[in-house]
């Protein structure tokens, strides 16, 4: 059976908080809406719209901010400097890629097509309907279901990639890369996306000995 690594994507392979602050506070703008201070909206990346939406107690027409961030804050989303490489190494390691990601399904696409992503990797699984994001399970199973293999770690950089580590029973491997969040009960993480591949590698070798 074929391993499968899934890496997150806003935090973890790209740097999106501008962006998606941005593009939150021109929406509530164009709404006629009072905008949001960005250092409450910037911890939240990675979660999901939806759920940043809900932690903020306010409603954005989501049509119309999707519209937006395709037309005026696409462009504002950059790759972190490690992340091809650590992807291309993944691959030479034998590893199936996929990244899982709280983005809407055609966004996300749009996303990784524009960071010329789709090249590496061997799926982009977003949200659609019938689908619930992270910290839920469902987007594992899809991706397990679609590449026809078993998912030995999940790299993600937010709560909701631990939780959804959890619920579907898998490893959680965190990028650290504000270098201020230390989670004490997690092993696998680092400051260095490099560095966590090859944690993650040595500790398969360890359990398949």
């Amino acid at each position: 059976m074929e391993k499968i690594i899934t890496f997150d994507l806003d935090g973890t392979l790209a740097d999106s908080c501008n962006s998606v602050v941005n593009c939150i506070n021109y929406t509530l703008q164009h709404e006629g809406k009072n905008s949001i201070n960005d250092s409450l909206i910037t911890p939240m990346v990675g979660i999901g719209i939806n759920n940043i939406l809900k932690e903020l107690g306010i409603q954005i027409d989501l049509d119309l901010y999707n519209y937006f961030f395709k037309l005026k804050f696409l462009s504002q989303i950059t790759l972190y400097e490690d992340s091809i490489k650590v992807l291309s190494q993944a691959r030479l390691l034998g590893y199936k890629i996929a990244i899982v990601t709280n983005r809407e399904q055609q966004l996300a696409e749009i996303i990784s097509l524009t960071l010329n992503l789709h090249e590496i990797v061997d799926g982009i699984f977003g949200i659609k309907e019938g689908i619930n994001p992270k910290p839920h399970s469902d987007l594992f199973k899809i991706v397990e279901k679609e590449l026809q293999g078993k998912i030995v770690c999940h790299i993600g950089d937010h709560l909701a990639d631990i939780g959804a580590a959890e619920n579907f029973n898998i490893p959680i491997a965190l990028i650290n890369r504000n270098k201020s969040k230390i989670y004490k009960n997690i092993k696998l993480q680092s400051t260095d996306l490099e560095n966590l591949l090859l944690l993650i590698e040595n500790q398969i070798n360890s359990l398949t000995k």
